[in-house]
């Protein structure tokens, strides 16, 4: 028998660890769960959560890949993206309707990783 798989939790390359996690913060409301460095003035890894969406931040060289791409959906996307353009982050793609039924848009983090953010419309 295969063991039950019950969580995934991505992980982000960052080149800077504390921002990339401020961006997460400030933009979409994640909370820090943990952090963990070695050393002094060795990279930084970040554990962070929102409900129960847990994604790591790494700055460990090939840990991860930049540009990764994570699909989050949420409850109001029109509350989310008048926030986001408060923020004054930059969107890759606006708000849109997409033809399997969503509603979306598109932002980067600071380090590249791509935020593709929709509400299903049915």
């Amino acid at each position: 028998m295969i063991a039950e798989i019950d969580l995934c939790i991505p992980v982000l390359q960052s080149k800077d660890a504390t921002e990339s996690f401020e961006f997460y913060s400030s933009v979409l409301g994640f909370k820090k769960d943990w952090e963990h460095r070695y050393e002094k003035d060795f990279p930084l890894f970040i554990s962070m959560s929102h409900g129960n969406l847990r994604v790591f931040i790494t700055e460990h060289v090939n840990e991860s890949a930049f540009g990764a791409e994570l699909y989050l959906f949420v409850k109001d996307i029109e509350q989310l993206e008048s926030h986001v353009k408060k923020s004054g982050i930059k969107f890759q793609v606006e708000l849109h309707d997409t033809a399997y039924g969503t509603r979306e848009f598109n932002i980067e983090d600071p380090d590249g990783n791509k935020l593709r953010i929709g509400q299903h419309t049915d």
